[in-house]
Order: structure tokens, then sequence, then C-alpha cells
């Protein structure tokens, strides 16, 4: 866990095909078929400019579809073979919206300024990816507590303080550790569990460990391409 970044665990990723406004978006999620997503989008505030949706491939974001932005509401439409980590960016701000693009329809909605706490309803796997998030959040409310506390004691060479809270930080990985390894075993086939071990590999993790959780993964599972991308970044620990 990268104090630094102690509110953003998830590497980030990005998918499929695009329509303009003058396209319209399918009036019920009934109407998408199987391997079809669609996506609305609406940004208050947003300039004009483009709106980019990214997937990531062997640990790099690549474009694969983009949007001219005339208004604040825009659609992205296309199809998907099986679920993926995707991030929508712009070109006004450094800042992006990850989420899990699958077949169904998607609602995003943010303020320009706010980029980052966008509202996203629509599909199961985002439904699972968040409430796993809710769950998790209080080990980075902790952390954060005593990364402030940490910060105080270093500045006053407060040696005593910073090798107890330096004890609690890990106390707490470690509990954070076993509440992602819980997660991944109960649910072997949930894609979530993907992107918690990807997670955990950027954490630096033992090797063993990850293993071993990757092993509990259903077959079908193990087809998806984040996570052939898993175990070759495993493999190469």
């Amino acid at each position: 866990m990268k104090n630094s970044q102690i509110y953003s665990f998830i590497l980030c990723i990005w998918l499929f095909s695009c329509q303009d406004l003058s396209n319209s978006l399918p009036k019920t999620i009934a109407e998408i078929s199987r391997e079809n997503y669609s996506l609305l989008i609406n940004i208050e505030g947003i300039p004009k400019g483009k709106a980019y949706l990214n997937i990531v491939k062997a640990q790099q974001l690549k474009i694969i579809d983009s949007a001219t932005l005339t208004d604040k509401q825009f659609i992205f439409n296309g199809e998907i073979k099986e679920p993926a980590l995707v991030w929508l960016t712009f070109d006004y701000t450094t800042q992006g919206i990850p989420f899990i693009l699958e077949p169904t329809q998607i609602n995003i909605s943010a303020e320009v300024l706010h980029i980052k706490s966008a509202l996203i309803k629509g599909g199961s796997i985002n439904d699972s990816y968040s409430s796993f998030k809710n769950e998790s959040s209080v080990f980075f409310s902790k952390i954060a507590t005593r990364y402030q506390r940490f910060q105080k004691a270093r500045l006053e060479n407060d040696s005593q303080q910073l090798h107890l809270i330096y004890k609690e930080i890990s106390d707490i990985k470690a509990a954070y550790l076993e509440f992602c390894l819980r997660y991944v075993h109960k649910h072997p086939d949930a894609f979530v569990s993907l992107i918690i071990l990807n997670d955990l590999i950027d954490e630096n993790v033992e090797k063993n460990t990850l293993n071993i959780a990757f092993l509990a993964c259903t077959s079908r599972l193990k087809k998806n391409a984040l996570a052939q991308t898993i175990k070759a970044r495993i493999n190469r620990l």
C-alpha cells in the first residue's frame, strides 16, 4: 500500500466502441445483446474536447475509442466478450474514471471538478466491486489517520512514536491482505477477485501467497485476459 496513494488502490485500465451523440442509446437494458455494452456518461460542466475509453493490456493503457465532447452527455457503444477493467479519461484533466466494462448498460455521472467521485450505476460486477471497495475503505481510512501522525512524529523526530505507528500500519496492511485473500478464496469465479490479485502484485505480496490465491480461481476465470496478465506477472516475480 503506497502511502502517497492510500485512496487509490486499484490499477486501472480500458475498452471498446463509441458513438456520437447523433446516435441513439438503447432504450432498455433488455435491448442490449449478450456481448454489447452501452455507456451513457453525463459530466456537469465539462468543457469541449475529447473523451477516451482505454483498456490496460500488459500493464499499459491503450486507447480503444474516443468521443468528441459537444455537450455534457455522450455515449459509447460496443461489443465485449469478457469483463475488463477500463478507464474513462479526458483531454482537459489528468484524472480519470475507472470502472468495469461488462455487457450491459452503464450510467456514469460526475461533476467536472470531481471526476474521481463519479457515480457508476449498472452491471452486477461493478456493483460487487463497489461493495468490495466500501468494505475495504476502513483499512485505508485507518492508514490515512496514522500517516498524519507519522508525518507529525517525523517532524518532531520522535523515534518511539515512529516505531509505534509503523507497527500499527504494518498490522493494518496485514489485516487488509487477509481481507483480500479471503475474498478471492470465497469468490473464486468473480472478476473482482482478479482485480484484487492484480493490485496485490503491486503491493509486493509474496509470490507464493499470490500463486496460492490465483490457483484458487476457477478454470473459467483463468481464461480471462486479465487473469493471463496476472499469471505472467506472478511468474516474473
